[in-house]
């Protein structure tokens, strides 16, 4: 079992406890997705996704969109860690962050002027828009080098995976304090390629398993949290178990029967050992018709129930959008 201390968190919702925030009982839940002025402007057929209000760029701030949000998590995540755990830079720190897009809004942007003879092609820019420049802005941002680091590339589960690795890392004893989480921002090039897929929705609106759910909106964020192996009073919550696997089925859709996800699930809960019953699932919820119907099945196959219904099962992104590698994090 580790511990959650502190974290750092933005999504198009806000920052800090915002970005996750849903509404109290009886309330409308608040929803950020809306129409997109640069998918719009990039004629997409389905313009829509949530994005993160970020302040206004400044010389010294990075030109990527996603290694902004990033950065703009840790900074929090540490602000949050001084106050809580004063002197925590002196421990062996542990870095571990996902993403599922990375930099391409800047490397398609790059491609686009390269073709129009706009930049030379011998200009050095692959330090704006490879995967592991999120991982270097974080390192600046803290200002230390950490005793331990990984860039997780597992798509939509990017910011999961990390933070299962970076229990684990705790667990071995490879590290005092583990930063973990995910980021990704919305380009056109991303959204083009869910579109052609088909997974998006035509009205905007994510209904995840409802029998009229139409596709998924993408949306933005990053999300860190630091990780302990000690319980410590004021805890934010504990990660008890993990479990991961891969069905190997097909690249964009899972197995239809949920088996590959219920194997996860229930490596997870195994982990866990002995404890409360599970009373809620935060579910991936894209409101696809692949990942709908195999989710619904995992979940019922995981936790040993006739039916989904029988336990409560939270769907974030209708109001925040699928922020890809923070999915995880931000839920």
């Amino acid at each position: 079992m580790t511990c959650i201390v502190a974290f750092g968190a933005l999504s198009a919702l806000g920052e800090g406890r915002e970005a996750f925030r849903v509404a109290g009982l009886g309330e409308a839940p608040r929803v950020a997705v809306g129409r997109d002025a640069e998918l719009v402007t990039a004629d997409l057929a389905r313009p829509f996704a949530a994005r993160v209000a970020l302040p206004e760029e400044t010389p010294s701030s990075p030109s990527e969109r996603s290694i902004r949000l990033v950065v703009a998590a840790a900074r929090a995540c540490a602000e949050d860690l001084d106050r809580v755990l004063p002197g925590w830079r002196s421990r062996r720190v542990g870095l571990c962050i996902g993403t599922s897009s990375g930099g391409l809004r800047s490397a398609a942007s790059y491609f686009d002027e390269l073709a129009a003879g706009a930049v030379d092609a011998k200009r050095e820019k692959l330090c704006e828009f490879t995967y592991f420049r999120g991982m270097l802005a974080v390192v600046a941002e803290l200002g230390l080098p950490p005793s331990r680091a990984s860039l997780v590339l597992g798509a939509c589960a990017s910011s999961t995976l990390a933070i299962g690795l970076g229990s684990a890392w705790l667990d071995d004893d490879r590290c005092d304090l583990v930063l973990a989480g995910g980021y990704d921002a919305v380009g056109v090039f991303v959204a083009a390629g869910f579109e052609a897929i088909r997974a998006t929705s035509k009205e905007g609106i994510m209904r995840p398993f409802c029998a009229t759910r139409d596709g998924l909106v993408l949306g933005e964020g990053a999300a860190l949290v630091a990780l302990v192996r000690e319980p410590r009073p004021g805890a934010l919550g504990y990660v008890h178990g993990f479990g991961a696997s891969s069905d190997a089925v097909h690249l964009t859709a899972p197995d239809r029967t949920g088996q590959g996800l219920s194997r996860a699930a229930r490596a997870a809960i195994d982990a866990a050992g002995e404890g409360p019953a599970v009373g809620l699932v935060s579910a991936h919820a894209t409101a696809t018709d692949f990942n709908d119907a195999a989710e619904s099945h995992a979940i019922a196959q995981a936790l040993g129930i006739p039916r989904t219904s029988d336990v409560v099962v939270h769907a974030f992104k209708p109001q925040v959008g699928h922020t890809l590698g923070a999915a995880g994090g931000c839920a």
